[in-house]
């Protein structure tokens, strides 16, 4: 299990800056491990870990003291952003082109040579993105933040509870989802269920990281709620940025008949999963809202 998610019952009286301070740390570790994994053997599963323990620390800091410290982790993220979404795409390679007719086909085949020479090229570049020395150096000045802030005397708004910090990020990330979720539909832009997403996520991690020092938290948006509609928001995000890269390596190549086989499969799969997503929202309405 890594260091920053042990599950095991906490105090709950427990300072939100020494509880912070010691997950962030945990899961900084845990990401210097997963790049170093991936750095010894090019398997996306390390990098795909390496990215959710940046998110979950940026997740649970955003709504600290700490949040200033976003930026940094981020940042670095963003980085492996591209290459992540293009082995999704390159993963759908031979999907779209068994559905393409044979000019289309044709097309895409170009479009897809070009998406694997640049992912070639990002990869190569991952090395120094992920290096130990660009690694250490970003993470050390962060772990000396954590460590010198959990021994920070004074009684001050920082020093509150973690439960009692739980309860108010709680209060706050159900209200900022809520918000959203109440407007959703499916006249909603592509940007407004990336949002959306964004926020289930947020509510998913907190949950999940902070958990053990507050299990009796009261909450009308369950894990498993989160955890499905963020699945399906992910899939449309992905196709968003998908049907993009596609249209626009397509007209970089040259290629200028439309690529429509292509274009109604990922419009007509979007429309299904704003339909699910709609649905799931609509279907728990009265949880969502206490009425």
């Amino acid at each position: 299990m890594p260091a920053g998610s042990e599950s095991t019952a906490r105090d709950p009286e427990q300072s939100s800056r020494e509880v912070l301070a010691e997950i962030c740390i945990g899961f900084l570790d845990d990401s210097l491990a997963f790049a170093a994994d991936y750095r010894k053997t090019g398997e996306a599963r390390a990098l795909h870990q390496f990215r959710v323990s940046l998110r979950k620390v940026e997740s649970i800091l955003r709504y600290s003291v700490f949040s200033g410290e976003v930026k940094s982790l981020s940042k670095i993220r963003r980085k492996t952003n591209e290459f992540r979404n293009l082995d999704v795409l390159l993963e759908s390679e031979s999907q779209h082109l068994d559905m393409a007719e044979e000019a289309e086909k044709t097309a895409l085949e170009i479009v897809f040579d070009h998406l694997h020479r640049e992912r070639e090229t990002l990869l190569r570049n991952l090395p120094d993105i992920l290096s130990e020395d660009v690694l250490e150096r970003t993470f050390s000045g962060l772990k000396k933040t954590f460590v010198e802030s959990r021994f920070q005397p004074g009684p001050d708004v920082n020093h509150i509870s973690i439960a009692r910090h739980m309860s108010d990020v709680n209060a706050q990330t159900e209200k900022e989802f809520l918000d959203l979720a109440e407007k959703i539909g499916m006249e909603s832009s592509d940007l407004e269920f990336h949002r959306l997403r964004i926020r289930a996520k947020r509510i998913r991690y907190n949950a999940e990281l902070l958990g053990p020092w507050n299990p009796r938290i009261e909450t009308r948006i369950s894990g498993e709620f989160s955890k499905d509609l963020q699945t399906l928001l992910g899939e449309f995000v992905d196709l968003c940025w998908q049907d993009e890269k596609i249209h626009q390596t397509a007209e970089e190549s040259g290629i200028q008949d439309p690529l429509t086989r292509t274009t109604d499969y990922i419009r007509l799969r979007k429309e299904a999963l704003q339909l699910e997503v709609v649905g799931l929202i609509e279907d728990s309405s009265s949880i969502l809202t206490g009425v």
